[in-house]
């Protein structure tokens, strides 16, 4: 199984338990992911400066979420960094929906409006690329978008 199909796997897992729908991988989207990993490989540890520099900041309905792991072999291995993205859901206030900068790597993941992904591996980086069909909106309602933990419901 290639590392698109597992991670793609294992997000559609914890989307199922927030009553959000199955992602699909999109070619051009897994594209722009292999290209940040790429980047962030061969020019170090300033995420946000090498991403910005590109314009693949957060724009057009898209967001990204970058792992990294000292050990590159269970970069491959395992489902390292979708389980570290999905463990932010404890920093997440469901009461108090809203941007939190620690959470925001669980919140893409489960975004309920978030219909494709792609995803990017190079060295010691994973890349998810995040995008949804629809409009980008400037006030994202994160009510409606990120759900409660919920095993009594199916999608």
């Amino acid at each position: 199984m290639t590392y698109n199909l597992k991670a793609l796997e294992a997000h559609n897992k914890y989307r199922k338990l927030h009553q959000a729908g199955p992602l699909v991988l999109e070619d051009e989207i897994r594209m722009e992911a292999q290209k940040m990993a790429e980047k962030l490989s061969s020019n170090g540890d300033k995420i946000n400066e090498v991403l910005s520099s590109d314009g693949f900041l957060d724009t057009g309905g898209c967001g990204y979420s970058v792992a990294t792991l000292k050990d590159q072999r269970k970069l491959h291995e395992t489902d390292f960094a979708t389980n570290s993205w999905y463990s932010n859901v404890k920093f997440y206030n469901h009461y108090h929906p809203g941007h939190n900068e620690i959470s925001k790597s669980f919140v893409r993941m489960v975004w309920k409006d978030t219909k494709v992904v792609g995803f990017g591996i190079s060295g010691r980086y994973i890349v998810a690329r995040y995008c949804k069909i629809g409009e980008a909106k400037l006030f994202p309602d994160y009510s409606k978008n990120v759900l409660e933990f919920n095993t009594c419901k199916e999608n």
